[in-house]
């Protein structure tokens, strides 16, 4: 059987971090395997479209077919039925860093070190993004997008009620106050959490600003007490904000906390920059015009204001026991690049985390974003993202609790440490 070569040429240029990289990569396969399948979870219309676009992209410049399967349902089961069945995807989306490097842990994924040399791809990844990537010393997680959260509010509801913007949590809290004292049947904040994931995307937040990434991470990896009285700190500006919650936040999802916003039922949503997409596909309003964003306030004064506190980050891994391993490497060479990430950050309303890609794609409110995660001294993960299966449902539980019933605090902080393994 004749062998098939396929060689791909293509310049790069990634002026923002000082250089030209020639994108050189030789494909060798054969017609029967001349393919690549990928599963994720972007089904709905904006992110498939930014997956698709890519796919199109892929396949006219390396002549690999990709066989893609959008939102297969339960996502999570399948494909971890697969990895243990030994007949899985080549690529899929899966969750940074935690529970990806969890996988690896299992022996689900391999690297793509041999990738990353040849992209030169430590030159275009932040040293932040890269820890997001690696694990003991290998990449092991390709990011093709990240969230980052802030408080978003309807403009119309500050610039009417002459509201200000808050820098500091006291600020915030004292906002949420004069709204509901004095604005009827607008809740300050609403915060949709039938799906509990929300929550943690908030909680992460407030804990990042009370303590520190650096003190993050040990709680996250279980060499720091919960019930430090820094962190308690965090656990009292939660409970302190919880009035202030819309009352029927367990009942509703995602979708109805950023209507609640946009409709004036609620004045303010911390949560993910898709909030900006949504709102825009949805119909909803226009950024500025009838919505905007600000960090989520600073508790600390000691820790840097320049962090982004809490943020998720889409990526793709490749299965230890992938039937085209050398195409899948392709692909995951291709979604690295800033030129694909450019095709995917606009229609996902994420922000490319590859360095090269031109700030010219992004609108100036996505802009303001994306320039704050590059020029970010830090980036902290969501918990959700940072805790695998039973702790996540864990300590979710534990938030759920908290809620409704904050008197119990202590003892939910004391249950934290059993759930992350502080002893």
């Amino acid at each position: 059987m004749k062998t098939l070569y396929v060689i791909l040429i293509a310049i790069i240029a990634v002026s923002s971090i000082g250089g030209t990289y020639l994108y050189t990569t030789t494909l060798q396969s054969t017609p029967e395997s001349n393919v690549v399948t990928v599963y994720d979870m972007w089904s709905s219309a904006g992110e498939l479209q930014a997956i698709e676009s890519i796919i199109e992209n892929f396949e006219d410049k390396t002549g690999i077919k990709v066989v893609h399967t959008p939102g297969p349902e339960p996502y999570d089961p399948i494909v971890l039925t697969s990895l243990a069945g030994g007949n899985p995807p080549d690529v899929f989306q899966w969750f940074a860093p935690e529970r990806a490097f969890d996988l690896q842990r299992k022996g689900y994924i391999q690297d793509y070190q041999d990738i990353w040399d040849r992209e030169q791809l430590s030159t275009q990844y932040s040293e932040a993004e890269q820890k997001l990537m690696f694990y003991e010393g290998k990449p092991y997680a390709q990011l093709i997008g990240l969230h980052s959260a802030w408080v978003w509010y309807n403009t119309h509801i500050f610039e009417e009620n002459s509201l200000t913007i808050p820098e500091t949590w006291d600020e915030f809290v004292a906002l949420c106050k004069t709204i509901k004292e004095t604005l009827p049947g607008v809740n300050p904040i609403s915060l949709g959490y039938k799906y509990r994931y929300p929550l943690d995307i908030f909680f992460t937040g407030i804990v990042a600003r009370a303590v520190g990434p650096d003190h993050y991470a040990k709680l996250m990896d279980g060499t720091a007490s919960w019930q430090d009285p820094k962190v308690l700190v965090a656990f009292e500006a939660f409970v302190e904000i919880l009035p202030y919650l819309d009352p029927s936040g367990p009942e509703y999802d995602m979708g109805e906390q950023i209507s609640y916003v946009m409709s004036g039922k609620a004045a303010m949503s911390p949560t993910g920059d898709w909030f900006k997409a949504m709102a825009e596909q949805g119909g909803l309003g226009e950024p500025y015009v009838d919505f905007d964003c600000f960090p989520i306030p600073t508790i600390n004064p000691e820790v840097s204001e320049n962090i982004i506190p809490s943020c998720s980050a889409d990526c793709l891994l490749i299965a230890k026991d992938s039937a085209n391993t050398e195409n899948a490497k392709e692909f995951i060479a291709y979604i690295a690049s800033a030129e694909a990430q450019a095709l995917f950050a606009p229609l996902k309303g994420a922000t490319a985390p590859n360095l090269g890609t031109s700030l010219d794609i992004y609108d100036p409110m996505a802009r303001k974003i994306a320039e704050a995660v590059y020029n970010a001294d830090d980036i902290v993960v969501q918990m959700g993202m940072m805790s695998t299966g039973d702790k996540c449902e864990a300590f979710r539980d534990l938030l759920i609790e908290l809620v409704g019933n904050p008197s119990r605090m202590l003892q939910i902080a004391a249950g934290f440490n059993e759930v992350y393994g502080y002893a």
